[in-house]
């Protein structure tokens, strides 16, 4: 269970009118690198970062945007489709985000909906939680395109 809460309103031209976010307690690297152990993989540095300060996230009282906890991206990887180079760390409404460890820094890619093959953001992932805040969890990606309808 989430166990810090916070709230935001944001007023005017935005995907939402309130922002929730719920935090997990974060957890060591110690203690990270005893649930990766199997796995070989070593995770980025802005991933531990990120886990050493909450321990999975949910953004929105329905949780429509969220990051797993690190057992839980351990489990789904012997579920998962893609090869454990790509790691599923979170969902952003019905897409799947991966994240690749293989050291490099641009390394979030997306499934739309969990089926579609991955495609690369071009972004790291702190660049990707920026985004993803200023553009009010909307799917900014897709800004500018045709596949994207801005009114």
């Amino acid at each position: 269970m989430f166990t810090s809460r916070k709230a935001y309103n944001l007023w005017g031209k935005g995907h939402f009118t309130e922002l929730v976010i719920e935090f997990k307690k974060g957890i060591s690297s110690k203690e990270i690198d005893k649930i990766m152990k199997p796995t070989k993989i070593t995770l980025p540095m802005d991933y531990v970062t990120l886990l050493n300060f909450s321990n999975g996230m949910s953004f929105f009282k329905t949780s429509d945007c969220r990051f797993f906890d690190i057992k839980s991206v351990v489990s789904l990887i012997k579920y998962d489709w893609t090869s454990e180079e790509y790691l599923h760390i979170a969902t952003y409404y019905e897409d799947y985000i991966y994240l690749k460890c293989d050291g490099s820094e641009r390394n979030i890619y997306i499934s739309e909906e969990g089926f579609s093959p991955l495609r690369p953001m071009n972004m790291s992932l702190k660049a990707f939680l920026d985004a993803s805040l200023c553009a009010g969890f909307s799917y900014f990606w897709l800004w500018g395109t045709d596949d994207y309808d801005l009114y």
